[in-house]
């Protein structure tokens, strides 16, 4: 685990001192060490920020020597990297080190680009043939691991593992691309996905493909992972399919537990952190027969909101003592984040995250020396975790006349929300059951629509931009995937893992985690538990009274029934309405009143300024309204401080 970076070109000649000044600024991914390799005949630099976390000796450093012919930066981990290394062993290959950077070669020099098929991990990495003089890059298949590139073909490339490397790339100057900018405020999970930045001419290898690029400079990306043509044959009997799921979930724990140093986990109050630190401590057992089973691997960091309808730490602490474990309690301050609001939206050029929340949990794991945390991310996406994705079913549901369906959502639907937000949903928008059902249908299909997407928010409305679809913004490197075969609900579930929402909350979790030097790991995202959520049917997936059915009835006996049986969707967000309308005020206020809030070609400075004024006056401000809010001042602060 680490940061990378490597500059290829041909129109100048590329120089070590350039290459330690782009690594200097990722230096918090790698406090472990520095290391970079010069092809001078090619004009080739690798970098590399080391985190050690599978043989921390020196015999893992990077970038990495294989076969006198093989270079290769590598950030991630290839968690069956054992199996594959007696594998390549019976084929003759020979290792001298205990890292997963070996493995990763002698595969890439037998299979090629197929020995990506067989990783189980996370990877964002560079692989340097000196004899062929051509580079492999390539990334996981749901985007764990962040990959960035600038390619001027026949010229430059340049790649990183984040965005401000290319501030220190030479000849090179960031640039803002407004429309992208624009994109990233209405439909902030449009981008990340495809590989866009809202930085012009920086891309990223989209998750799930790679790039080969010849002598010349020229190349090509292509897609080499497509969850769709890997399902498998599930189990027609219910429970079988939930053993089937308990069986991959505590094996893809035991994998993800190979460490040489001190694994933790981040819990909340939901369900699906707590399955993964209550499955770690089943996992363990079968893990320590692996002989890389760290010593540490049982406490719990767990967020805490004092005295805000965010705090879930009642839960946590349940589902903590219920097996038996440890865990420590944050107070999330206001005061030690706000300080660090404007230089972490610079340095990650992120418009959506709320001001390093997640941030905190890991920076109090590396003060206690935790290198490696266990979370639960990957869940709410293929398992109808949001509210928007229940609304919707159950909109599709009614729309095809499945009554009986539409009731059962409908109840799930108004479980996921707080008792207030659920009388005035039943008050305005009755269910099924009712004589005005089918008249209320479209305003409530309104409703649900303009709760979720900001575009028909009221500070979204406030924008001078065109709506983002006739923006037309088309990514030059992601290579779409044919989902004719797959019905409404299926495809919105399909793109909203893949493409949308967890790829972003996937970067901003990167991006929060290796700011302190810790490594997430994520136990849901095993490629082979992802074929086989995506192989069951809907009614696996969300029913019986509960989204993620098949989770929590995986989770039966092994998580606190307090937690398992909880329905409230809440997320770990910070309370930016009640910190909007308090500590916080007096700055938002400042920017607001700035001359170039003012004067954005984006936005209607003067009016967003009169609502701000108006909400913080009244104190009136919901958790949709600050959320939305945030990403024109996260805007803000990236144009007029980049």
């Amino acid at each position: 685990m680490c940061g990378i970076a490597g500059v290829w070109r041909k129109d100048r000649k590329i120089d070590k001192p350039s290459m330690r000044r782009m690594l200097r600024t990722i230096a918090h991914r790698g406090p472990d060490g520095e290391g970079v390799y010069v092809d001078r005949r090619a004009n080739l630099i690798l970098g590399h920020r080391r985190l050690s976390i599978l043989d921390t000796s020196d015999a893992g450093l990077q970038p990495m020597e294989y076969m006198n012919r093989y270079w290769i930066v590598f950030n991630g981990e290839v968690y069956n990297f054992l199996e594959l290394k007696k594998e390549l062993e019976n084929l003759g290959y020979k290792f001298r080190t205990r890292t997963d950077t070996e493995i990763v070669m002698a595969a890439f020099d037998k299979w090629g680009e197929k020995c990506l098929e067989k990783f189980n991990g996370m990877w964002a990495l560079a692989i340097w043939d000196k004899k062929k003089e051509s580079i492999f890059l390539a990334r996981d298949r749901f985007g764990i691991k962040p990959l960035a590139f600038v390619f001027k073909p026949g010229k430059l490339l340049a790649f990183a593992s984040e965005l401000c490397v290319f501030d220190e790339l030479p000849t090179f100057k960031k640039k803002i691309d407004e429309k992208m900018l624009a994109m990233a405020i209405k439909k902030p999970f449009s981008l990340e996905g495809v590989g866009l930045s809202i930085y012009k001419d920086i891309y990223k290898i989209p998750p799930g493909h790679y790039a080969k690029i010849d002598a010349s400079l020229q190349g090509e990306v292509k897609r080499w992972w497509s969850t769709l043509q890997h399902l498998v044959e599930v189990p027609r009997n219910y429970n079988r399919q939930v053993e089937k799921f308990r069986r991959l979930f505590e094996d893809a724990c035991r994998l993800r537990l190979r460490s040489d140093v001190p694994v933790a986990s981040a819990v909340s109050g939901g369900i699906d952190s707590m399955c993964v630190y209550s499955f770690v401590k089943r996992a363990a057992k079968a893990a320590k027969k692996d002989g890389r089973l760290p010593k540490e691997w049982n406490k719990a960091y767990v967020a805490v909101f004092e005295n805000t309808g965010l705090d879930e730490s009642d839960f946590a602490r349940a589902g903590v003592d219920y097996i038996g474990g440890k865990a420590r309690y944050i107070k999330c301050r206001l005061a030690s984040l706000l300080k660090n609001i404007e230089k972490s939206t610079l340095h990650s050029g992120i418009v959506s995250v709320s001001p390093q929340i997640a941030s905190v949990i890991y920076e109090f794991m590396a003060q206690d020396r935790i290198k490696v945390s266990m979370d639960g991310h990957g869940v709410d996406e293929m398992l109808f975790g949001y509210q928007n994705l229940v609304g919707d079913y159950y909109l599709f549901a009614w729309e095809g006349e499945n009554k009986k369906l539409a009731r059962q959502l409908w109840k799930i639907y108004l479980g996921m929300n707080t008792i207030e937000e659920r009388e005035r949903i039943k008050r305005d928008y009755p269910g099924p059951d009712t004589a005005k059902w089918r008249h209320k249908m479209h305003a409530l299909a309104k409703v649900l629509r303009e709760k979720y997407q900001s575009e028909n928010n009221s500070v979204a409305d406030l924008l001078k931009l065109k709506s983002p679809e006739s923006l037309n913004i088309v990514s030059p490197y992601f290579q779409t995937e044919d989902l004719s075969g797959l019905n409404k609900i299926e495809k919105q579930i399909y793109i909203n893992f893949h493409q949308t929402t967890l790829p972003s909350i996937l970067r901003n979790f990167d991006q929060a985690s290796m700011l302190h030097g810790v490594e997430v790991r994520m136990p849901f995202l095993d490629w082979r538990l992802v074929c086989f959520v995506f192989s069951l049917p809907l009614s696996s997936r969300v029913g019986g009274g509960y989204t993620k059915r098949i989770l929590r009835d995986a989770a039966k006996g092994v998580i606190a029934e307090k937690v398992r049986r909880r329905k409230i969707k809440i997320g770990l967000n910070a309370p930016m309405q009640e910190w909007f309308g308090g500590e916080m005020k007096e700055w938002v206020l400042r920017e607001v009143n700035s001359e170039k809030f003012l004067k954005s070609e984006l936005w209607d400075g003067k009016k967003i300024r009169g609502w701000v004024r108006e909400k913080i006056r009244t104190n009136s401000w919901s958790l949709l309204e600050a959320g939305h809010f945030w990403r024109v001042l996260n805007a803000h602060l990236l144009l007029s401080r980049g």
